[in-house]
C-alpha cells in the first residue's frame, strides 16, 4: 500500500524500491515484482517494465496464476509500448484456456524461443543469442523482431559494426519501401551518424527512406531527424 500511495503520487523511483524490499523479503512470491513492473509502467519506462515481467515468467515457472498477470501485462506492452505485436499475440494466445480436445504436439512458441535468445544475451553470451536471433529470422523471415533485438543487443556491447552488419542484412532481405525495410535503414541511419563519422552515408539512408517509404513510420522519424539536422546547421 506504501508503494502504491508513492507511485500514486508520481514518486516511482521511490515506489519501486518500496517493491523491491518486499521482493527481496518474500522470495517465495511473485507479486512484489509483478507490482514493480506494473509502477516501471505507469512511469513510461515500458523495456524496464517487459524486463521486469521476463524475470516473473523466469523465476516462477509454477505461480499459473501470476505468469497469467505477467504474460498479459508484457503483452500489452510489446504491442503498444515496443512495436511487437506479433510477440503480444503469442503471449496472449499462451493465456486462452485449454480446449477439451487433445491436441497434436506444437512446436515451441516463437516468443519462447525469443525469451532464451533474451536470456543468454542477459547471461553476456552474447554470440549464441545473435546465432539464435538470426535462426528465428531465417526460419520466418516474415518476422524481423529477432534481428532488431540482435542490433540493440550488439550496440548495446559495443560492437556497432556487427549491428550495422544485422540491420543491413535485414534491409537486403525485405522489400524496399516495406515497413520493415525502413526500420532497419533508420535503425543503420542512426548507427552510421553515431559511431562511424559517415554523414553521407547517413545522410543517404534517411533519403532513401523518404524516397521509398515516405508513408511508413520511419519516413516520420527520418524527417524529424533531418529538420534537426537542419535547425542545427541555421544555429551555427
Amino acid at each position: 500500500r506504501h508503494a502504491r500511495g508513492l507511485a500514486s503520487r508520481g514518486q516511482y523511483t521511490a515506489a519501486i524500491e518500496e517493491c523491491r524490499k518486499l521482493a527481496a523479503r518474500f522470495q517465495a512470491s511473485p507479486l512484489p515484482l509483478l507490482e514493480v513492473a506494473i509502477i516501471q509502467k505507469r512511469a513510461e519506462r515500458p523495456s524496464d517494465a517487459a524486463d521486469t515481467l521476463r524475470a516473473v515468467l523466469r523465476e516462477f515457472p509454477h505461480a499459473a496464476e501470476a505468469r497469467r498477470r505477467a504474460s498479459l501485462l508484457l503483452a500489452d506492452i510489446m504491442e503498444f509500448s515496443l512495436d511487437d505485436p506479433e510477440t503480444a499475440a503469442y503471449l496472449r494466445d499462451g493465456c486462452k484456456p485449454a480446449t477439451a480436445k487433445p491436441e497434436t504436439a506444437k512446436p515451441v512458441p516463437h516468443w519462447i524461443e525469443m525469451e532464451h535468445a533474451r536470456h543468454l544475451a542477459e547471461r553476456g553470451d552474447i554470440d549464441r543469442a545473435v546465432t539464435e536471433f538470426q535462426e528465428l529470422f531465417r526460419r520466418n523471415p516474415d518476422a524481423p523482431r529477432p534481428l532488431f533485438e540482435a542490433a540493440t543487443i550488439l550496440e548495446k556491447v559495443a560492437r556497432p559494426d556487427d549491428a550495422a552488419g544485422v540491420l543491413r542484412a535485414l534491409a537486403r532481405a525485405s522489400k524496399p519501401g516495406s515497413e520493415i525495410w525502413a526500420e532497419a535503414m533508420f535503425r543503420l541511419a542512426n548507427l552510421l551518424g553515431l559511431y562511424f563519422d559517415d554523414p553521407e552515408g547517413r545522410l543517404h539512408a534517411l533519403q532513401e527512406i523518404l524516397r521509398k517509404a515516405p508513408g511508413s513510420k520511419a519516413a516520420h522519424l527520418a524527417r524529424e531527424t533531418l529538420r534537426r539536422d537542419a535547425d542545427r546547421l541555421t544555429d551555427i
